[in-house]
Parts: C-alpha cells; sequence; structure tokens
C-alpha cells in the first residue's frame, strides 16, 4: 500500500526537492471548512470510512495512502500533496 509520501514522486522535481518529506499538519479540516463541507459530506463523496477520515483530520494516521489522497483531494480540487502543511526544515 503506498503512502503520502509516495506523492512526491507525483509533483514535480523541482518541487520535491524543495518539499520536506516530513508531514506536519493535515489540512482536511481547514479544508472542509473553507469549503462549508461536513466530514460526513466528505465521507459520503469519497466513500472513505468515517474512522479513516478522522484519524487523517486528528494527524492520529500520518501517512495517507495515495489512492485516498487522490480521491481526497478530487473532491477539494486540490492537488494531493496540498493536504498536508509540509515541514519546511
Amino acid at each position: 500500500m503506498l503512502n503520502l509520501l509516495t506523492l512526491l514522486i507525483l509533483c514535480k522535481t523541482e518541487d520535491a526537492a524543495a518539499m520536506a518529506i516530513k508531514p506536519v499538519r493535515c489540512l482536511i479540516p481547514s479544508l472542509l471548512e473553507e469549503r462549508k463541507m461536513t466530514q460526513q459530506q466528505l465521507i459520503e463523496r469519497t466513500g472513505i470510512a468515517k474512522s479513516t477520515i478522522s484519524a487523517y483530520s486528528r494527524f492520529h494516521r500520518k501517512a495517507m495512502t495515495l489512492q485516498s489522497a487522490i480521491v481526497i483531494a478530487e473532491v477539494f480540487g486540490v492537488h494531493p500533496r496540498d493536504l498536508y502543511e509540509w515541514d519546511s526544515e
């Protein structure tokens, strides 16, 4: 199963080089708020289990599968790498 770090492969080389590989914070809660969407609506649109979305949102599960990242990003209209804030160190 692929994790979010695999997203670096999907990034342009210069983006990947500039990006730290350590996610710091999941942006799902912020994206939900910006789009005036509930977590339940996200669950319904993605088909991803409530416990999984909740774990990502609370950052209890740091590694998001690539499949989940793509589906969630599609709902929000963003690139999968934009689901996280990245450590800039």
